[in-house]
């Protein structure tokens, strides 16, 4: 690979790897951000001549077996979600030094938490249009089995064109599949805290199971910001703020901003009321208590967008056309003014006349018929065989299951002896549906092991049998190296002594 030049040299962060990714396929043009899991490139798929996101995971957390399964979790969680209101992804798998990387679609806007910095707080009416995309974005997420769990300002981002905000919700890299993490026991267990702390409901703070309520709460605690300015708790001490979201009621809305309507008010102090069974029971219900409040070009972009999502197709909404000018020979002609009864039956009367009489004298002869010229003779073709399109390929989606093995560098390959990645922990994709057998070989080594379709991670113990397999024992020619003679030599102070001899390298 050549190295990178112009724009992409000079954004490259000093300690960011430069993707190896497949140059037919997508040209790099410049790193546009750094996070604490990885880097995101701007760059261009050439099939389509369109921009794109390419997140690479840093090497350092690829090595961790907790960085590798948020990374791959992300790309398990939006590979089954399609909506206008989720980041799309595009392509998932390894450049060609075997880094993991995420292709997105390249997002246009801010962060909502930019554009709370930048006003303090949004008018009501904008506040609840964004909010009511989001809960479209949750509501889809929630149908395909996936708890956001970590939803905030960050992970909104925002673009406004034609004074209407367009959302998208990002970083699905906590979120909970239901159906899975159910059945997987090496997901996050009991009593262990995931998300940010200040958008987190009481019973997630307390590591109870999470179900869709916990979304409710978090948007709830995102709109209450977007119309204060501030947030229900606004303790400083990580202690007290815990204090005061599992015992504590939050401040209400309107002592932060008095002019917010009582009834919206009342609204989102239900969404983040601590106890799940006082909130709504979906954020489809939340949506539908916000209806009243979205107006406008924003309630209509609403609508278009969840009837987008009901279809299954992602694509713009379109506007209907005005109905197009009628063309002059079709414009009715204007109705006359009527007459007295004597003079249209008058009229009427010399019109039929005429026309009898014209019927009668003026009666064309038909001619008589032409013969058809002889068409020149067509011997017919015969049919020809087609032979059948082959039939394409069954569509068989897949996703990665982290593989850690204990103790850690075991490559994984298949029962052929294909490597599908040089050293654990690593992503494995497996067939949805169906199961993946692979070999672990570390050292002399090797343990056969069956990837399930429902887990997410598999950890194997390789101490055991690493401990069992004796090592080769040295051929009878390879005679044990006897080591150079080291040379001394003496030290010797001011005062004639000297050190006792020190080892000098060979």
């Amino acid at each position: 690979m050549t190295p990178p030049t112009g724009d992409l040299a000079r954004s490259l962060s000093s300690d960011a790897p430069v993707p190896a990714i497949d140059e037919d396929r997508f040209e790099l043009l410049e790193e546009i951000g750094t996070g604490g899991m990885g880097s995101v490139y701007r760059a261009v798929q050439r099939s389509v001549g369109r921009y794109v996101a390419v997140k690479m995971l840093l090497p350092e957390h690829a090595a961790s077996a907790t960085g590798l399964s948020r990374f791959v979790r992300e790309a398990n969680v939006i590979a089954r979600l399609t909506h206008p209101n989720i980041v799309q992804l595009i392509d998932f798998g390894r450049d060609r030094q075997g880094n993991l990387m995420l292709v997105m679609e390249l997002l246009e806007g801010e962060p909502l938490r930019t554009l709370l910095r930048r006003e303090g707080r949004l008018a009501p009416e904008r506040a609840v249009a964004i909010a009511a995309q989001v809960l479209q974005a949750l509501k889809a997420a929630h149908a395909a089995g996936v708890i956001h769990r970590d939803l905030k300002p960050e992970n909104v981002f925002v673009r406004r064109a034609d004074e209407v905000d367009h959302v998208k919700v990002l970083d699905f890299g906590v979120a909970k599949l239901t159906e899975t993490d159910a059945a997987d026991t090496h997901q996050t267990s009991q009593g262990t805290m995931v998300g940010t702390l200040r958008y987190m409901a009481p019973e997630q703070v307390a590591g109870e199971p999470a179900d869709p309520r916990i979304d409710v709460y978090a948007c709830g605690v995102t709109l209450y910001e977007m119309l204060s300015g501030a947030l229900p708790y606004d303790a400083r001490d990580r202690y007290v703020l815990l204090r005061q979201i599992i015992a504590e009621p939050p401040t209400p809305l309107v002592a932060r901003a008095p002019d917010v309507p009582p009834p919206l008010a009342e609204v989102v102090m239900r969404a983040i009321a601590k106890a799940p069974a006082d909130r709504f029971a979906s954020v489809d219900e939340f949506r539908r208590a916000l209806a009243p409040f979205v107006g406008g070009d924003a309630a209509r972009w609403s609508v278009s967008g969840e009837s987008v999502a009901r279809s299954g197709v992602v694509r713009s909404a379109v506007v209907p056309l005005p109905a197009a000018p009628m063309p002059a020979a079709a414009v009715p002609t204007p109705v006359a003014p009527k007459r007295s009864a004597g003079l249209v039956v008058l009229v009427g009367s010399l019109f039929v006349g005429t026309v009898i009489a014209g019927a009668l004298v003026f009666h064309p002869v038909s001619p008589p018929p032409v013969a058809a010229a002889p068409a020149h003779a067509v011997a017919p073709v015969a049919p020809v065989a087609m032979p059948p399109e082959p039939a394409p390929p069954p569509h068989r989606p897949s996703h990665l299951v982290v593989v850690q093995s204990t103790p850690p560098g075991a490559v994984v390959t298949d029962p052929s002896g294909a490597v599908l990645c040089p050293s654990t922990p690593c992503a494995v994709p497996v067939p949805a549906g169906s199961s993946r057998s692979v070999v672990l070989t570390l050292g002399s080594a090797r343990l056969p092991v069956v990837l399930e379709p429902s887990a997410t991670s598999a950890s194997v113990d390789l101490g055991a049998l690493v401990a069992a397999v004796p090592a080769p024992a040295p051929t009878a020619a390879a005679a044990p190296r006897t080591p150079p003679t080291p040379r001394t030599r003496p030290r010797r102070h001011d005062d004639g002594t000297s050190d006792p001899p020190m080892f000098l390298p060979p």
